[in-house]
């Protein structure tokens, strides 16, 4: 049992460590590399040069507001003592806090509404078969300790859970 396990262990470590020499470097692989060489000389001589600045083209483009006009603040007004802040009465306040109070519980429907439609949505058929597949190998894997048969079966189920796996990754 345990030489079958060590085998199966020395594959894979030897099949991981034994990746083609440019695997790690598939998308960087340039075709046109003899080719930069010559075009490049031909747009250093084709460059004529920087080009001048227009002062035309640094004009902003934003809409022009019209300038706000500042009060000044007369000097009689800074020896009195400053006005109460802007109060509100009774009625207005218990508007406000209705206002308030409804448009909360407004925003907790629509979440609660949210929330119970990303609830509903059933898992894919294939996802599902790949996660019941996948919980069998565990099992299996566990149980090769009861009967030495089992490590067939869990490598079988994880197979086919992979399996169904990439077909569900293939869907989305």
């Amino acid at each position: 049992m345990k030489t079958k396990l060590f085998i199966v262990l020395a594959v894979v470590v030897l099949a991981s460590c034994s990746t083609p020499k440019y695997t790690y470097k598939f998308d960087y692989h340039d075709y046109n590399a003899g080719r930069k060489e010559k075009q490049a000389l031909k747009e250093v001589a084709a460059n004529p040069g920087p080009v001048d600045i227009q002062p035309e083209m640094l004009v902003a483009e934003a809409p022009v507001m019209a300038p706000v006009q500042i009060s000044e603040v007369k000097p009689a007004a800074i020896g009195k003592k400053a006005s109460a802040p802007v109060t509100m009465s009774k009625v207005e306040k218990k508007q406000m806090i209705k206002d308030l109070k409804a448009a909360v519980k407004q925003a907790v429907k629509i979440k609660k509404a949210a929330d119970v439609d990303q609830s509903t949505k059933v898992m894919d058929s294939d996802l599902k078969m790949s996660l019941i597949f996948l919980i069998v190998s565990i099992i299996a894997g566990a149980l090769v300790t009861v009967l030495e048969l089992m490590w067939i079966l869990s490598v079988a189920a994880f197979i086919i859970a992979l399996i169904f796996f990439i077909k569900w990754l293939m869907k989305q």
